[in-house]
């Protein structure tokens, strides 16, 4: 009789606890779910690369990608990039320069235009360099810190339940300047 008793207290004592909240957390839609650019918060980087890697007068430094390929064409690329490259494409020959294609890098759209020598299929996909520029290092990323590391900054998903197939993933794609 004893142990019912007391299992009987102990049920009633949860069930007023919980009734009541103790030991319960109540979070508010904000606080569970997280804000995804283009997912569960508006996307403020439509084009992609574009939209971060742009001309910052505001802190007087130029992140365009042309200018980067201009840089890394005429006076080599840094060491830290190169080890990435390297890295992501461990069968490939790096000579230390790009070739230079700023002018075409600043006309079309990126990434689709680094799709010429940077296919899935060559020897040095873009993707496996991007992914290892833009996440190695975890919390000293800047992509991540500053940016929220999100995959949807580069990539679309598809959500239009209307017309399937929905859910397919792409590249988001612009030109500077947009």
């Amino acid at each position: 009789m004893w142990k019912k008793t007391a299992i009987g207290i102990v049920l009633g004592a949860l069930v007023v606890a919980f009734a009541f909240g103790v030991g319960t957390t109540v979070l508010t839609q904000e606080e569970e779910v997280p804000a995804i650019p283009g997912i569960t918060v508006e996307d403020d980087h439509p084009n992609g690369c574009v939209n971060c890697h742009r001309e910052r007068p505001d802190i007087g430094r130029d992140f365009r990608l042309s200018t980067y390929i201009e840089e890394w064409a005429t006076e080599g690329t840094p060491e830290e990039i190169l080890e990435l490259a390297q890295a992501a494409w461990p069968e490939a020959s790096l000579s230390g320069k790009h070739p230079n294609v700023a002018e075409m890098t600043a006309t079309r759209e990126l990434p689709t235009a680094c799709m010429t020598c940077h296919s899935e299929e060559g020897d040095k996909p873009l993707s496996s360099y991007l992914h290892l520029q833009h996440f190695a290092g975890g919390a000293e990323n800047h992509f991540v810190t500053l940016y929220g590391g999100y995959c949807t900054q580069c990539h679309s998903v598809d959500l239009n339940l209307e017309e399937p197939p929905a859910g397919g993933i792409g590249i988001k794609t612009g030109k500077e300047g947009e």
